[in-house]
């Protein structure tokens, strides 16, 4: 009976030991530290991933999380802006995150680490605050370039200013 319960032990331990190598295996995300070369090698393969980016902009976190289909399915968070920015840009920009469903087939070398190439296949609260700010400098273009034209146009056919500003 003692040796029943030792050869139960065992066989316990044993599928413990499988389980927790199968978590490893599945789990584990290679750390390219900041090195963009070891991320683009996994990346071309879908393999799990992050990598720290240094940009004009900031600070970048990218992180491979597998495939989907034909996409690789990558994280994207700005973890720091650069220095000179604005607070407020900071305080809306910095820790936000987007998924992108990136195809397998359609990033380059350049455009893989390039915010503007991938957001196109991403969602998330980083890409909402980009098409924010995006649309902000349009309006305040558009408000510069047309506005006196605009106004002087309302004089002219009567129409009341608060219309369209």
């Amino acid at each position: 009976m003692v040796k029943g319960g030792y050869r139960n032990k065992i066989i316990f331990l044993g599928i413990i030991i499988i389980i927790l190598i199968i978590l490893i295996v599945f789990t584990y995300s290679k750390d390219c530290g900041h090195d963009q070369q070891c991320f683009k090698d996994t990346f071309e393969s879908c393999k799990k991933a992050k990598v720290s980016i240094e940009s004009d902009n900031g600070q970048f976190m990218y992180d491979t999380l597998g495939s989907k289909g034909d996409m690789c399915v990558t994280k994207i968070t700005l973890t720091k802006l650069k220095e000179d920015a604005k607070q407020d840009l900071k305080d809306q920009l910095e820790g936000k995150a987007m998924v992108c469903e990136i195809p397998k087939t359609s990033i380059g070398d350049n455009s893989l680490f390039n915010t503007k190439d991938v957001s196109a296949y991403c969602t998330g609260p980083l890409r909402e605050v980009f098409l924010q700010i995006s649309l902000e400098k349009l309006y305040s273009f558009v408000v510069a370039t047309f506005g006196p034209t605009a106004v002087d146009l309302t004089d002219d056919i009567g129409v009341s200013k608060n219309i369209l500003f």
